[in-house]
């Protein structure tokens, strides 16, 4: 039997990661560069330094701010799933 717990979830972090995906479709994350044999892009930073992106990094401060934890993707990292095909935000 399938246990719904939802005592258990962390409905903030569901929410976190809900709006993080919602951003990543907003026009200005579309991807500088997309680089799709490596699965990397450049997406223009808010400084005049350009993100890098990979499917398990990036180099934004939303990404270094949450510990770098794979389980917590950023925008930008969303938004390179989303360019490469590998989900539908």
């Amino acid at each position: 039997m399938f246990d719904n717990d939802f005592s258990r979830m962390d409905f903030e972090e569901v929410y976190e990661r809900v709006s993080r995906m919602r951003r990543a479709l907003e026009r200005k994350y579309r991807p500088l560069e997309l680089d799709v044999e490596h699965k990397t892009a450049k997406f223009k930073g808010s400084s005049a330094d350009a993100y890098i992106t990979t499917l398990d990094s990036c180099t934004c401060a939303d990404w270094a701010n949450n510990g770098r934890d794979i389980t917590k993707p950023c925008k930008h990292m969303y938004r390179l799933a989303h360019e490469l095909h590998l989900c539908d935000l």
